[in-house]
């Protein structure tokens, strides 16, 4: 793959898919299906990533970061966001 994830910015993206993260969120099953549906769709994009120049595949996956932590900012209450 053309991303380099020792250079990825913060590990936002992949902690949110992660089960134990949500455990330790305490989750709420409408917030485990509201993330479910943002990861599926963030799945195309992502993948597409690992076929692009790893200078624009990097900083697309910044501009999705970014984008998911927007969207999240809705999922999540203040604790959970702090966590």
């Amino acid at each position: 793959p053309n991303v380099q994830y020792a250079t990825v910015p913060d590990a936002f993206l992949f902690l949110l898919r992660e089960s134990a993260v949500w455990d330790d969120l305490r989750l709420s099953s409408q917030q485990r299906q509201t993330l479910s549906a943002l990861n599926a769709r963030w799945d195309g994009p992502l993948l597409a990533l690992r076929t692009w120049p790893a200078d624009k595949a990097n900083q697309k996956l910044s501009e999705i970061v970014a984008e998911s932590q927007r969207e999240t900012d809705g999922i999540f209450n203040r604790s959970q966001q702090q966590r």
